[in-house]
């Protein structure tokens, strides 16, 4: 109902959340599970300018192409938003979440401690579903897309609170 009761609040929240996606992306490119590693040191300028130039665009189209989500038949909110924003944004997200899911992958073989090595494979995991159900969720074009998108966040909010309470845990020992 909020969608349809309050249409461009609506789209502020959506487009406030790709903003924030990318944002995020730059800001992750920090942490040194990413920032460490060989490839990230080598080309580390190229993808913040590419997350930047792919964000700002994004950004640019929707906004200049603003259109107004719609309440699909079972109730679930289509965007509605410009297909190549979309497709770029879903794209985009995939793509550095895989390159961040191998590099986490690729760090746990040089951890001997088996919680680290858990806390970074629950990282590569966490990645994986971020970057699958982005791709699905912003250019979804139905409502089974959506749902879809949904139900594989849920394993990542699971990886993430693992992570935390093994990196608590460890800070412990």
């Amino acid at each position: 109902m909020f969608g349809q009761n309050y249409p461009y609040l609506a789209v502020f929240g959506y487009n406030l959340a790709v903003l924030l996606a990318f944002v995020s992306l730059y800001f992750i490119t920090r942490i040194p599970t990413f920032s460490e590693s060989d490839l990230a040191k080598k080309y580390a300028k190229y993808l913040k300018g590419t997350i930047l130039t792919i964000g700002a665009f994004a950004m640019i189209i929707q906004l200049v192409d603003l259109r107004l989500p719609i309440l699909g038949t079972k109730g679930i909110i289509l965007w509605n938003q410009n297909p190549l924003a979309t497709w770029l944004t879903g794209v985009t997200i995939l793509g550095y979440m895989l390159i961040w899911s191998y590099l986490a992958y690729k760090n746990t073989s040089f951890i001997s401690d088996k919680y680290q090595k858990l806390k970074l494979q629950a990282l590569c995991f966490d990645a994986l579903c971020i970057g699958i159900s982005a791709f699905l969720f912003f250019p979804s074009q139905n409502e089974l897309q959506s749902l879809i998108s949904f139900i594989i966040i849920v394993p990542a909010y699971v990886f993430t609170i693992y992570s935390i309470i093994m990196g608590r845990k460890i800070n412990k020992v």
